[in-house]
């Protein structure tokens, strides 16, 4: 029982460091994982659920995954993107930490979401310089190198 629990928790710490790479990647993998389960419980889950989120999430993470790469795009630890970042993690660790262990665990899922995205946003940042830097490889590259992990991730979410 202790291990189920604690692998629970664990999920939604996976939807927040996913949303530290990709601000849209978590919700959109906690769409596709609610959408496998069935009937799910709570108005944010039925929304993550519904088929306009099924459709419309996957189509606007791939607009990020190409905004992400302009020159002009600003760090994701900028105020406003970090924010939004934390919210995308707090959204996804809430619905699922709440469809794996009940109604109560969403505001566990929601905190846990949060701060793995913050910590995600900062070391995947450092980590893409770093690789910029030392592999005398182009911005752009790193970021793609980041992507193919982010999609990596979502689909073992998804797919868990």
């Amino acid at each position: 029982m202790a291990a189920r629990s604690m692998t629970s928790l664990l999920v939604p710490a996976g939807y927040g460091w996913l949303a530290g790479m990709r601000n849209l990647a978590a919700p959109t993998a906690a769409s596709l994982w609610l959408s496998r389960r069935g009937r799910v419980r709570g108005r944010s889950a039925r929304a993550l659920a519904s088929p306009l989120a099924r459709w419309a999430l996957p189509l606007l993470a791939a607009t990020e995954f190409g905004v992400d790469k302009l020159r002009r795009a600003p760090d994701r630890t900028y105020p406003a993107i970090l924010l939004t970042r934390l919210a995308s993690g707090a959204l996804a660790g809430a619905v699922v930490c709440q469809a794996l262990r009940g109604r109560t665990s969403a505001r566990a899922g929601a905190a846990i979401g949060a701060a793995f995205a913050l910590l995600s946003s900062i070391v995947n940042l450092r980590l893409r310089r770093a690789a910029s830097a030392r592999l005398a490889t182009s911005k752009w590259r790193a970021g793609v190198a980041e992507d193919v992990l982010a999609v990596g991730l979502g689909a073992a979410l998804a797919s868990a």
